[in-house]
């Protein structure tokens, strides 16, 4: 079960590196993956490891996206620095 909630609040958007993110982030990452495991056991025709892979893909996802920011902000400071210099 913690696994699933480390998920959820990463999809809604809380950063791994340092916990900051927003409560409404966490609560729309819980909702996601909620729709998610309804949806796969509405389904009926699906196995449940199905719901583990799509969670896996959706971390993934948000954890690349979540560094390519991290990245991209640090290297506009890093501009920034430097034009005042």
């Amino acid at each position: 079960m913690e696994m699933d909630v480390i998920s959820s609040v990463v999809i809604g958007g809380t950063l791994l590196t340092g916990g900051v993110g927003y409560p409404m982030g966490s609560l729309f990452g819980i909702m996601i993956y909620s729709v998610i495991l309804k949806f796969i056991s509405f389904n009926g025709s699906l196995s449940s490891w199905w719901t583990k892979i799509a969670v896996g893909v959706l971390l993934l996802f948000f954890i690349v996206m979540q560094r390519v920011t991290v990245v991209l902000a640090n290297r506009k400071k890093r501009i920034q620095r430097q034009e005042t210099r």
